[in-house]
């Protein structure tokens, strides 16, 4: 297909795609990530490429993944001649870091379907994690630039005893520090969203902010709580859904069982975690 006809492409609903298309927001999203230029960067989604082109001006490396395949033809075409860019035709969610990028620091950056948001966050947390946990086989990662909606953003960044506080809020805090970087109207995108988006920038911290025996347990701990975010913790950990043992609860002593889960911070959640993990014995 001549790369001319590519312009004429329209964004898939099932992808949830809206393209960055106003040139000025563009430049502005560009400098609120701030690359330096030895970096490696890993854009998820590029689309059309045009976050693609100035991140190529500004990186040492930069790897597309994209899983849209018209989308790839274009970015093969478009940037023929650029030897710093590899593109892969990957779903980010199943993409193999490890295989494909290899150790060493990177940067990721991305303007995400809003419907796959939290998986997305969800796996670049988990490698961050395993960078923490002292993992050598994959890269090591140094930033996180992404664009989302707006209202995600102030979610992900709420503290405790706040009706937004979450799943999120509790897993981004104990690996990174997170601020919102830009806000972005719909009037920058094709088709324009019908909510503001936000660049949401996350700083991996060189260590877990708190002391966490078992990371597997902690997660499923935080997400039990929060799927019945009405109830006292005593209630949710201890239904059907719950991942602690039949009994387990009965002998911990602590009054954060008897609250509900937006009042506890990030570090009562993982001294309920430890002390759960503890009583183990393992």
């Amino acid at each position: 297909m001549p790369a001319k006809s590519y312009k004429s492409l329209q964004p898939k609903k099932s992808l949830g795609q809206n393209f960055l298309t106003d040139p000025w927001w563009i430049q502005r999203i560009v400098s609120a990530i701030g690359l330096d230029h030895d970096e490696r960067v890993l854009e998820i989604g590029p689309g059309k490429g045009v976050l693609t082109e100035p991140l190529l001006s500004h990186a040492n490396q930069v790897f597309a993944v994209e899983i849209d395949s018209r989308m790839v033809g274009h970015l093969e075409e478009r940037f023929a001649d650029a030897p710093n860019l590899r593109i892969l035709h990957e779903d980010f969610l199943k993409l193999d870091l490890a295989g494909q990028i290899g150790p060493g620091p990177l940067r990721i950056v991305g303007n995400l379907p809003y419907h796959v948001t939290s998986g997305i966050i969800g796996a670049v947390l988990d490698a961050i994690r395993r960078n923490h946990e002292g993992a050598e086989d994959g890269p090591r990662i140094t930033g996180f630039d992404i664009m989302i909606q707006k209202e995600v953003g102030q979610r992900i960044c709420s503290p405790h005893g706040n009706k937004v506080y979450g799943v999120l809020s509790v897993l981004a805090n104990l690996l990174c520090d997170v601020r919102i970087a830009l806000d972005v109207p719909p009037k920058a995108f094709s088709p324009p969203p019908k909510v503001q988006s936000s660049i949401l920038h996350f700083h991996p911290l060189p260590a877990m902010r708190y002391p966490l025996a078992d990371w597997d347990l902690f997660r499923a701990i935080v997400r039990c709580a929060f799927n019945q975010r009405r109830k006292m913790l005593r209630n949710s950990l201890a239904g059907s859904a719950s991942p602690l043992r039949d009994g387990e609860l009965e002998h911990i002593g602590s009054d954060l069982l008897e609250r509900r889960p937006e009042s506890l911070s990030p570090r009562e959640f993982a001294e309920l975690s430890n002390r759960i993990h503890g009583g183990r014995g393992e």
